[in-house]
C-alpha cells in the first residue's frame, strides 16, 4: 500500500497534537519559570539537555532568540550528548560506572552550572542514560528541573519537578524518533518558547513586536503588523517605521501612546521591553 508509513505517522501526529491540548497546564506551568528566569536582574539561565534531535533542536531556537525577540541569548544554554555516547555503553567500552556517570557531569562543569539554573531535559524514551546521570547531577546542585519525555514511567522521575508527558510512546519506525517523535518535542519546545515571550511582553496581541527586517519580505511583514496593531494604512506605518530607525516597537509604542522616537525607547527600556507593562495588559 502507497504511503502506508507517512498515513501511520500523520495519524500518530495528529493524536498527540489532542494530548498537547490535555497538558497544556503543565506546558504553561514550565513557560512561566522559563520567563521568570529571563527577567532582569533574575539569577540563573535555562539550559536544555539532550541527546538527540530535540537538543539540536534547542540550539536553533536559541540562534533566533535575539533577532526574533531581542532576548539574550547567553541566558541560554544547550547541551547534546557525545554522538556516540549510548552506543559506547551498549558495546561495553566503558566499564566503569565513574567513566559513564562523569561525561555528562563534565559538560555541566563546563558551563559552570547552579542552582539557580532552569534545567530542561529532552528525553522521548525516558531512558537516555546521558540524560540521567545529568539530571541526577543536576539534582544534587538544587536545580529546577523540567523533563520532556513520551512515556509516563522513566528512570528519571525522582529527580524531576515538573514533567510534560507528550504520550507519543513508541516511533512507528523502530529505532527512529526522528520522523515522528522529534516532530512533538519541537512543537513542545515551540509552545514553550512562545509562551515565555507572551508572558514577557516580546509577543503582544497576537503578535511579534521585535523583529528586525533583515530581508524585503521581513520589513513588509513588520509593516502589515504596524498595520493590523495601530490599526493604519500601509503607507502610513511604512512612514512610521522608517521615522523609528526601522523598529517596530519603537514604531508601535511612538504611534499608540503618541510619543517621539526618543521618549518611546525610554518607555520600552524602562518597562524592561515588555508591552504588556508598556500597555498595562494581561497576558
Amino acid at each position: 500500500m502507497k504511503n502506508e508509513t507517512s498515513k501511520k505517522i500523520l495519524n500518530k501526529i495528529k493524536n498527540s497534537i489532542d494530548i498537547l491540548f490535555e497538558i497544556e497546564k503543565e506546558i504553561y506551568e514550565l513557560s512561566l519559570k522559563i520567563a521568570k528566569k529571563l527577567k532582569k536582574g533574575e539569577k540563573g539561565r535555562v539550559v536544555f539537555i539532550g541527546a538527540g534531535i530535540a537538543s539540536e533542536l534547542a540550539k536553533v531556537i536559541i540562534d533566533e532568540l535575539w533577532f526574533t525577540f531581542q532576548i539574550d541569548s547567553k541566558k541560554f544554554v544547550a547541551l547534546t550528548a557525545a554522538k556516540d555516547y549510548e552506543n559506547v555503553i551498549e558495546q561495553g567500552e566503558w566499564k566503569k560506572f565513574e567513566e559513564i556517570a562523569s561525561a555528562p557531569i563534565l559538560q555541566l562543569d563546563s558551563i559552570n552550572l547552579t542552582k539557580e539554573d532552569l534545567v530542561i531535559c529532552l528525553s522521548a524514551s525516558g531512558k537516555t542514560q546521558y540524560i540521567k546521570y545529568a539530571m541526577k547531577y543536576a539534582h544534587e546542585i538544587g536545580c529546577l528541573i523540567a523533563l520532556i519525555t513520551d512515556f509516563e514511567e522513566t528512570l528519571m522521575n525522582k529527580y524531576v519537578d515538573i514533567k510534560i508527558n507528550t504520550q507519543f510512546g513508541p516511533s512507528i519506525l523502530i529505532g527512529l524518533n526522528a520522523a515522528d517523535g522529534g516532530t512533538i518535542q519541537k512543537i513542545v519546545l515551540d509552545l514553550l518558547i512562545y509562551n515565555s515571550m507572551e508572558i514577557l511582553g516580546r509577543i503582544w496581541k497576537g503578535h511579534l513586536v521585535y523583529i528586525r527586517p533583515s530581508s524585503k519580505k521581513i520589513m513588509n511583514d513588520c509593516i502589515r503588523i504596524i498595520c493590523e496593531i495601530v490599526s493604519c494604512s500601509f503607507e502610513y506605518a511604512l512612514k512610521l517605521f522608517q521615522k523609528n530607525n526601522n523598529e517596530l516597537e519603537t514604531a508601535i509604542v511612538s504611534e499608540l501612546l503618541k510619543l517621539d522616537y526618543q521618549s518611546s525607547r525610554k518607555v520600552i527600556e524602562n518597562n524592561d521591553y515588555d508591552f504588556n507593562r508598556i500597555f498595562n495588559t494581561n497576558t
